[in-house]
């Protein structure tokens, strides 16, 4: 039996996900990993269409607790949200130019490196020693240029 040669190296990926915990298991894991999705809070009010069908899926004694009116409230919901690449470079926690020097420092110590297959232990343990590492590393800068200068 012959197979058909794909014309490009795109038929053989398979981009259907089946199941909701792949979705969230795999999928969202990894876009959070290279920062191209975040979660934001928003306050949003249901449509009516949304108002119903929360309504038809209520049981009698849900439905005669809650009223339109009550429905019809801000709900608070947490949603996916694309990083815009462009518009973050600019701006972060610590300020740009802080935060480009403080990578460009400590990068042989492990600064700016992925600890996210780590488990929260080692995860915590290995960012407390770059931090020791980093202090350690701006002692001997200073004192090499305090050497220099005598």
């Amino acid at each position: 039996m012959r197979y058909a040669i794909p014309r490009c190296y795109c038929e053989l990926i398979d981009t259907r996900i089946y199941t909701r915990s792949y979705l969230k298991r795999t999928v969202l894991e990894d876009l959070i990993r290279t920062r191209d999705i975040k979660k934001v809070h928003i306050k949003r009010v249901l449509s009516p269409a949304e108002i119903e069908q929360r309504r038809a899926t209520m049981s009698k004694a849900q439905l005669k607790k809650t009223s339109v009116a009550t429905l019809s409230q801000p709900l608070s919901t947490w949603m996916w949200q694309l990083v815009d690449k462009t518009s973050s470079k600019g701006s972060s926690l610590k300020g740009g130019a802080e935060d480009k020097s403080e990578g460009a420092f400590g990068a042989e110590v492990g600064v700016g490196e992925d600890w996210g297959h780590l488990n929260r232990r080692r995860r915590r343990a290995r960012e407390e020693k770059v931090e020791r590492d980093v202090r350690w590393m701006r002692k001997l800068q200073s004192a090499r240029a305090e050497a220099e200068d005598s």
